[in-house]
């Protein structure tokens, strides 16, 4: 994940358990504190953004979506197997 633009300063207060804790998974994957706490905040933060839309149907896709004899469409089986830009 490359952000380009000029850092900001975040100061946050946390207790040693959960301090230790993330440390400790930090140092597992080879990272800092700070590298490991800010990929962790902008993953939730993209799964919470992601989790918030809304498809709408027409009653077509409605009628062609609730047949239970259709059979998804092979572009989109890959589509969906696929990873999100975010996570290659």
């Amino acid at each position: 994940m490359k952000i380009s633009g000029k850092q900001k300063v975040v100061n946050l207060r946390i207790d040693e358990i959960r301090r230790n804790l993330i440390d400790e998974a930090a140092n597992l994957q080879g990272k800092s504190r700070t590298e490991f706490m800010v990929e962790a905040a902008y993953r939730e933060a993209e799964q919470t953004i992601l989790d918030q839309k809304i498809y709408i149907l027409d009653q077509a896709d409605y009628e062609y979506l609730s047949r239970t004899d259709h059979q998804p469409a092979p572009k989109l089986v890959k589509l969906f197997k696929s990873k999100s830009p975010w996570e290659q």
